[in-house]
């Protein structure tokens, strides 16, 4: 992904979100009523994990969304539907005359998003476990570059789970996501039902609705953080 800087609006809410993630925010500030006059006009904004007002942020991320409805609500303030398309770093910050956050970002990847995204970062982190498999293993029984002459013994720290492991596992996770959003009206309407059997994308709706703190969560932001991401939530809900 090419790293191209943009500039947008900034909404300092402590609201965890990731890349396809839906949330509905109610608006009634003049100066975030503003950001949705120009988020609307095409770009979004930026849902930076972060209440608090600050030129120096700690957490330097944010959720890029886009806005997909509004409404008013039934004590007429202005509910937005947005969603998230990408995390973002945030690499400045500056405010406006109306005290309007607006930073310069670009787009970070995720193991939450597309599949040739996954795939690739997949494939990268199996190549990176061969490679210090045979590093290990040819190290530990004294190989040479040409000959095996001992059963292959694999390092303590690799398992293998089979593909019937592995499936039992991503239903375990989805089914009681599934049953959840079954019973909540708008995160079924959120929702399509025909997304919630991708293990990626469960792991992620289970990190951004679960009530852990948001710094434990934003631990699980990193690229390659998806098996340690599912391990966690995992034990979550099993406790």
């Amino acid at each position: 992904m090419n790293k191209i800087d943009r500039t947008l609006p900034i909404f300092p809410l402590p609201i965890f979100l990731l890349p396809e993630g839906i949330t509905r925010l109610r608006i009634f500030e003049q100066r975030y009523l503003k950001m949705i006059k120009i988020a609307s006009k095409g770009q979004g904004f930026v849902i930076w994990l972060n209440s608090q007002e600050s030129s120096s942020p700690l957490i330097k991320w944010g959720s890029w969304v886009e806005i997909i409805n509004f409404d008013l609500g039934d004590d007429g303030v202005l509910e937005v539907d947005v969603k998230c398309k990408s995390l973002v770093d945030i690499i400045s910050l500056n405010k406006d005359e109306d005290n309007l956050h607006f930073g310069v970002v670009n787009e970070k990847l995720h193991w939450s998003q597309n599949k040739s995204v996954v795939e690739e970062i997949e494939d990268e982190k199996e190549h990176v476990k061969i490679k210090n498999t045979d590093q290990d293993f040819c190290s530990a029984n004294k190989l040479s570059k040409n000959t095996i002459s001992s059963p292959l013994v694999l390092p303590s720290n690799v398992s293998l789970i089979s593909s019937e492991q592995k499936d039992l596992r991503d239903k375990m996770l989805a089914e009681p996501l599934n049953e959840l959003f079954s019973n909540d009206l708008q995160l079924n309407k959120f929702y399509p039902a025909n997304l919630r059997q991708n293990p990626h994308w469960v792991v992620a709706r289970w990190l951004e609705i679960l009530p852990l703190n948001l710094s434990v969560k934003s631990t699980f932001v990193n690229i390659h953080s998806f098996e340690e991401a599912k391990n966690f939530v995992q034990s979550v809900i099993n406790k």
